[in-house]
C-alpha cells in the first residue's frame, strides 16, 4: 500500500532544500542544529504537499497498547510518550479510527443513556461504531522521527559518533547479510563502527581468509584492503567475495609487482623467493612461498633447508628482511631498487619514540 522510496524521496527532498535555504541566507545555525521538534512541521509539510494526509502528534491505538509484545515493540522504554511523531493517510481529511476506543465510547453511551429517550439512539450507534471517513490504524503509516548526528563531542573531542552506525545502518546491513547470506570480515585496522557493529569476524587479514572459509556463508564481504579480498578469495574459491572499495590499497602490496618477482627470479636464479602474505595474488602466484610476520624466520630456514642455500629473497618489506635475517643468521635479499614498507613504518623512529616516551 506505500510507496517508502516515494516517501523517504520527499523527506530527503525536503531536509536538502531546507539544508539549501539556510546556507543561502548564511544562517547561523544549519541543518544538523535542528532537533526532532522542529523537524515535524518541516517534514510533516512536505509530505502533505505530496498528497498525504499527515496526522501529528497522534496517540497510538488503544488496542495496539494493551498488547504487552506490541506495546514494548512500540514502546522499548515506557518512559517513552505515547504519541506517533507523524501518521500519513491515503488521502488528506482521513481520521484513524481507534476500535478498541470507539467500543469504550459505545459502552459509554449505552450506559448513560439506558432508561431515557436516547436509548434508542445509542443502540442505532451501537451497531455502526467507527469514524465517518476514517480508516483503520494498521492501514497507515506511523513515522517516528529520530535524529542521530553523524559526530558528536566525547570529553571535549570531536568525533564520529558510533551511535549513527549501530542505530540507523547497522539494521540495514544486518538484513542485507540476511537475504545475501554474508559475513563481514573486520580487519583491526577497521574504524570502531565497521569493526564492533557490523564485523562478524574480526582479526588479521590471513585469519580472516581462513575463518571465512569454514563459514556457510555465500557471500564474504571483506572489509579491509584488495590483497586481504584476493586472500579470502583464495581459500574461498566457491564464494562471491566484495570489497566495499575496490581502490582501498596497502602501500607495502603495492611496492613489489610480479614483474618485480620474475626479474628477481632471473637475477638471483636457484634462490627461493619467500612473499610477505599481504601481497597480491600476482605476486603470490610467482613466488615459492608465501610467510606470514610470525613464522618469517621459520619458513626462511625451511626455503634454505630445501633449496640447500644459504640466500634467500624475502619480500617485500625491508623491515621483515632485516629483523629475519637477524633472526637467522641467512643471508637475505631484498628488492634493492624499490625496498617495500608500509607507509606507517616510516612514520615512527627511534627518535620520534623516545619524546612519546617522555610525554
Amino acid at each position: 500500500m506505500w510507496n517508502f522510496d516515494d516517501i523517504l524521496g520527499t523527506l530527503s527532498s525536503a531536509l536538502q532544500a531546507e539544508h539549501d535555504r539556510l546556507t543561502s541566507e548564511q544562517a547561523v545555525h544549519n541543518l544538523d542544529a535542528l532537533d526532532e521538534v522542529a523537524l515535524h512541521p518541516l517534514l510533516g509539510a512536505a509530505l502533505a504537499g505530496s498528497g498525504l494526509g499527515v496526522l501529528r502528534e497522534h496517540p497510538y491505538p488503544s488496542e495496539w497498547l494493551s498488547k504487552p509484545g506490541r506495546r514494548k515493540k512500540l514502546l522499548p522504554d515506557e518512559s517513552q510518550r505515547l504519541r506517533c511523531d507523524l501518521v500519513l493517510t491515503p488521502a488528506p481529511g482521513q481520521a484513524l479510527i481507534d476500535p478498541l476506543a470507539a467500543r469504550r465510547d459505545v459502552v459509554a453511551d449505552l450506559a448513560a443513556a439506558e432508561g431515557t429517550l436516547y436509548s434508542s439512539i445509542a443502540t442505532q450507534r451501537a451497531l455502526r461504531p467507527g469514524v465517518v471517513g476514517g480508516i483503520p490504524p494498521d492501514e497507515a503509516c506511523w513515522l517516528e522521527l529520530k535524529v542521530v548526528g553523524q559526530f558528536c563531542h566525547t570529553a571535549g573531542v570531536p568525533g564520529p559518533n558510533r551511535a549513527y552506525t549501530s542505530q540507523l545502518i547497522r539494521g540495514t546491513i544486518n538484513d542485507l547479510k540476511k537475504q545475501r547470506n554474508a559475513v563481514i570480515l573486520a580487519h583491526n585496522y577497521m574504524t570502531p563502527e565497521i569493526f564492533h557493529c557490523v564485523g562478524d569476524i574480526r582479526g588479521d587479514s590471513l585469519a580472516l581468509a581462513k575463518e571465512a572459509a569454514k563459514t556457510e556463508a555465500k557471500v564474504i564481504v571483506q572489509a579491509g584492503v584488495h590483497f586481504m579480498a584476493e586472500t579470502s578469495k583464495i581459500l574461498c574459491p566457491d564464494k562471491t567475495v566484495l570489497i566495499p572499495d575496490p581502490k582501498a590499497g596497502c602501500s607495502l602490496a603495492e611496492s613489489i609487482t610480479a614483474e618485480d618477482v620474475r626479474m628477481l627470479r632471473a637475477a638471483y636464479p636457484g634462490v627461493p623467493i619467500v612473499t610477505y602474505v599481504n601481497t597480491s595474488a600476482d605476486v603470490k602466484a610467482e613466488s615459492d612461498i608465501c610467510c606470514t610476520s610470525s613464522n618469517a624466520a621459520a619458513v626462511v630456514e625451511w626455503a634454505a633447508r630445501e633449496w640447500k642455500t644459504d640466500r634467500v629473497i624475502l619480500l617485500p618489506d625491508e623491515y621483515l628482511a632485516k629483523n629475519v635475517a637477524t633472526q637467522t643468521g641467512i643471508h637475505i635479499i631484498v628488492d634493492g631498487d624499490a625496498p617495500g614498507h608500509g607507509i606507517g613504518n616510516q612514520e615512527f623512529d627511534p627518535c620520534l619514540i623516545e619524546m612519546i616516551r617522555r610525554g
